[in-house]
């Protein structure tokens, strides 16, 4: 009797720690606002070229709607959220302009040396391929080689990429990102931002689509929250 009431409590304790553990992941990796209705929020007036100072930039700097990612390449809800985003602006190829701003979170042992793969890559041309290689696999990240995804992303150089990575200096533009968000007070991946306006309750495609639209037009997203996101 004693060893079976033993294995029943330990049975109970191995049950909440697995709820425990992913009660801990799901905050870790949900949107900030799951729990309210998707919308957006107002950050500041004019943010678009401070991004593009701190990122990469794909598309004309001078299109009227500039989307902004904070991304962390070992983020799995950054991997979920890059199919929405780039189905989004596949429909705007000429009015939309897409900046990737570093944003490596420290709960992630492999994010910042995946920002420098994606930088060593971007000093090849070869920024975006290497960004689709990381985040298709980034379940292997220091099981596969950096080598084996700048083969995916069909880097030319590999012995200039195979040097750069194995640096262990700062890399400026990752800095950069991990300031700015720190000044902005952003603390998650992902985080998207749409011209002055930060993408709350969960990028969906909807909200997506809804708030570009409303920008190309010229208009106050009709999703938009009353109050300041960032004061």
């Amino acid at each position: 009797m004693s060893n079976t009431l033993e294995r029943c409590a330990s049975a109970t304790l191995m049950l909440a720690a697995v709820a425990i553990a992913t009660s801990v992941v799901h905050r870790e990796f949900a949107p900030a606002s799951s729990g309210s209705q998707p919308h957006v929020t107002q950050v500041a007036a004019g943010p678009a070229a401070q991004f593009m100072e701190s990122g990469i930039t794909i598309g004309d700097p001078g299109a009227r709607v500039h989307v902004t990612e904070f991304l962390d390449f070992q983020c799995p809800a950054c991997m979920a959220l890059d199919p929405v985003i780039q189905d989004v602006l596949a429909r705007y190829p000429s009015k939309v302009t897409q900046t990737f701003i570093h944003l490596p979170l420290p709960i992630h042992k492999f994010a910042y040396a995946a920002a420098r793969a994606a930088e060593c890559a971007a000093d090849q041309d070869r920024f975006m391929p290497m960004r689709a290689a990381l985040l298709a696999k980034q379940d292997s990240f220091g099981i596969r080689p950096w080598l084996a995804y700048a083969t995916d992303a069909q880097i030319p150089d590999a012995k200039r990429f195979k040097d750069c990575v194995a640096r262990t200096d700062s890399v400026p533009r990752i800095e950069r990102g991990k300031a700015l968000a720190s000044t902005m007070n952003i603390h998650a991946t992902p985080t998207v931002i749409v011209n002055d306006w930060v993408l709350s309750g969960g990028a969906t495609d909807s909200l997506l689509t809804q708030t570009i639209e409303d920008l190309l037009a010229g208009r106050r997203p009709r999703t938009a929250n009353s109050r300041w996101w960032f004061q």
